[in-house]
């Protein structure tokens, strides 16, 4: 079996998960504006980790061990309380199966304002 997990920026609406969107836009608007981890029911025990690096590589957002598809555990561009200003974050999360293996996802994502 094909291990797999979508990291798609995207709001809580039924829309497609399959488009693999690099880039969040969170501006209030309900379109794109959380980035959070996706996978198909049943095959995530759990996401260990989900860590946004800038581009100088200080963690700008981190969370450990919570289920996907919920937004609440998605980075919503902010640090510190602030906003942070448009560029491109590069992104690791450390999924656990639920067959037992571990899995190291990476990628960037570009926030747009």
């Amino acid at each position: 079996m094909q291990k797999s997990v979508s990291v798609p920026a995207r709001t809580t609406s039924k829309s497609s998960t399959q488009k693999k969107l690099k880039y969040t836009c969170p501006n209030g608007d309900g379109a794109n504006d959380v980035f959070l981890i996706f996978a198909k029911p049943g095959t995530v025990k759990k996401i260990k980790s989900f860590l946004v690096f800038s581009r100088w590589g200080e963690a700008v957002f981190e969370y450990f061990n919570f289920q996907p598809n919920d937004p609440a555990y998605g980075w919503d561009g902010m640090y510190r309380g602030q906003p942070m200003k448009p560029a491109v974050f590069v992104w690791f999360a450390e999924v656990e199966f639920t067959d037992g293996g571990t899995e190291l996802f990476e990628g960037d994502v570009t926030l747009v304002r």
